[in-house]
């Protein structure tokens, strides 16, 4: 491995903070939309305890699906429902 990768790996990310915009339009039908809920719930599962997650629907209207949370396990859980939950 390279040194500088090496060491890399080795250091904690502090906090983060993101906001997950998903379309959920016309042109995202069928398994487009799938693959985009898929991929969003693979990064809330990613993320740790001291992050902060929003996430945001939009087609020709915007839907704040969950204000900016801190994530715990309960918060998660929302999260992922909200995210289901799309159509």
């Amino acid at each position: 491995m390279v040194p500088a990768l090496k060491d890399q790996a080795k250091t904690e990310r502090g906090p983060i903070n993101v906001a997950l915009v998903i379309d959920r339009s016309g042109s995202m039908n069928g398994g487009r939309v799938e693959a985009a809920k898929r991929a969003a719930i693979g990064v809330v599962e990613r993320l740790k305890k001291d992050d902060v997650l929003s996430i945001v629907e939009y087609d020709d209207r915007i839907t704040v699906l969950a204000d900016a949370l801190k994530i715990g396990r309960r918060s998660r859980e929302k999260a992922i429902r909200a995210i289901r939950g799309l159509s």
